[in-house]
């Protein structure tokens, strides 16, 4: 990216140093290997299939999961609840708004290339001949996850893809404490937002380009649920997930919605063509072009296939993976090189790149697990006089 926020919007190198620290030793601490056991590391919760062994029946003391192949994620999951993830929670999106603000007040100034542009009356925030905009992770970076969480450990909740589409439905789907606030801010001062999500619709037909061999919506025991989320829901994930994001106070670009803003646009990624990885949405964002939203028009047309979107200047990205944030980190060889690539970017975090915490699930905790925990232990520990860690911090 091309943009260089204002001091003020940085976070001090020590602070950085001890985040990093502290997540990694928390992650491996608590086991986490991601929601499902085996899980490979560029795995999503939506993209992993229930494929969780059963389990021979055991005496558990009361209020523990009955499947224990959970246990190891209780660690994990009680931080995701803690009062101190929350504060994080909000302690990013304080520093994402305040990076909005610094862009807007140079805008005023029409200095560093920021300006406002009025079109239909409205005013919209550009750098230099492109428009601003923030491209944001969904799940666990604006939408808690913490209560899927709790139904699989608490009450051996279904780890489905059906279950998961349950709960974006259901009540206990909610956004992360100042998610809602601060995307209305970016609407107040003009930046646009991409919703970049892997909610992809994990039914697929198999006749369908692209997906030929490939196993359908089916559960662990070999049950057939049905082969598309439409099928089962009579609504596409992304007809379930405008539904939800509009019920949580979002803004998005369905006309009808109760906070309707045509720059608030949500696109899908197809994790079974593309994998994880969500550069390819990125750079189009930033280049230009037509992207697929992620909408199934040969079951809905609620909403178009594809987007038109013109060059943007991607000034922000937020998310829980560093999947989200670049290709760099997707490509990184195992856990320790991808502390050594956080430590090189040291300027990027609190500016264009914000992270939030997520213990439970995804690159961070299935990175570690891959690592190796003893190896990790071994690698920071200060005992051990040739294991080159100390020298990722100078």
């Amino acid at each position: 990216m091309d943009t260089k926020m204002t001091s003020a919007s940085k976070i001090s190198a020590k602070t950085i140093i001890i985040c990093i620290v502290a997540c990694v030793l928390l992650i491996a601490l608590s086991g986490g290997a991601g929601y499902m056991i085996g899980a490979r590391p560029d795995a999503t919760p939506e993209e992993t299939p229930d494929t969780t062994p059963d389990t021979p029946e055991q005496t558990q003391p009361a209020g523990y999961a009955a499947n224990p192949a959970y246990e190891y994620m209780v660690a994990s999951a009680a931080w995701q609840m803690s009062a101190e993830a929350h504060a994080l929670m909000m302690q990013g999106f304080y520093l994402a708004q305040k990076n909005v603000d610094d862009m807007a007040s140079l805008a005023n100034l029409e200095q560093d290339g920021y300006r406002w542009v009025e079109i239909d009356g409205e005013k919209k925030l550009y750098r230099n001949d492109k428009r601003v905009c923030v491209v944001c992770d969904i799940d666990d970076t604006l939408v808690d996850g913490v209560h899927y969480t709790a139904n699989i450990l608490g009450k051996d909740g279904e780890w489905t893809n059906k279950a998961f589409t349950d709960f974006v439905q259901s009540k206990g789907c909610t956004a992360l404490p100042g998610a809602v606030d601060f995307v209305n801010h970016c609407k107040q001062n003009g930046v646009a937002v991409f919703y970049v999500t892997n909610r992809y619709d994990q039914g697929y037909k198999l006749s369908e380009s692209g997906y030929a061999g490939q196993t359908g919506y089916v559960k662990a025991d070999g049950t057939v649920i049905g082969s598309s989320t439409f099928d089962v829901f009579g609504k596409t994930m992304y007809d379930i997930t405008m539904a939800s994001m509009d019920l949580l106070g979002f803004p998005t670009n369905d006309p009808n919605a109760a906070n309707y803003w045509e720059d608030a646009i949500l696109l899908v990624n197809d994790t079974k063509l593309n994998g994880s990885s969500k550069q390819a949405i990125r750079d189009t964002i930033a280049g230009g072009g037509t992207l697929n939203t992620g909408e199934r028009t040969q079951e809905s047309n609620a909403y178009p296939a594809t987007v038109d979107v013109s060059s943007h200047h991607v000034a922000m990205l937020l998310g829980d993976d560093l999947n989200d944030i670049s290709q760099i980190f997707s490509d990184c060889a195992n856990a320790v090189d991808r502390v050594a690539l956080t430590i090189e970017h040291m300027e990027n975090w609190g500016s264009e790149w914000i992270v939030f915490p997520n213990a439970v699930y995804g690159s961070a905790a299935n990175f570690a697990g891959a690592y190796g925990y003893a190896e990790l232990f071994d690698k920071f520990d200060y005992t051990i006089k040739d294991n080159g860690a100390w020298d990722m911090y100078q």
